[in-house]
């Protein structure tokens, strides 16, 4: 399993994948809002999302767990 942090501090203004989902490296998990700029933050392995720990309009802090991969499933 690998989880992947927010990398800044932010609003969570897009979701990208769900529980379950099938990802590769790079594909987009979810997108952020921080003084009006968007940073996409992104998978950094192949797997499948095992738990999805944000949701659309929540404020995030800095190296929060977003998302667990399961690498083991890919």
């Amino acid at each position: 399993m690998v989880e992947i942090a927010v990398p800044v501090s932010g609003t969570v203004v897009e979701v990208h994948v769900c529980e379950g989902d099938a990802v590769e490296k790079d594909t987009h998990l979810f997108t952020l809002e921080l003084a009006k700029t968007l940073i996409i933050v992104r998978s950094t392995i192949r797997g499948v999302v095992a738990k999805f720990g944000i949701a659309l309009g929540d404020d995030v802090d800095t190296d929060q767990v977003a998302v667990i991969i399961d690498e083991s499933e890919s």
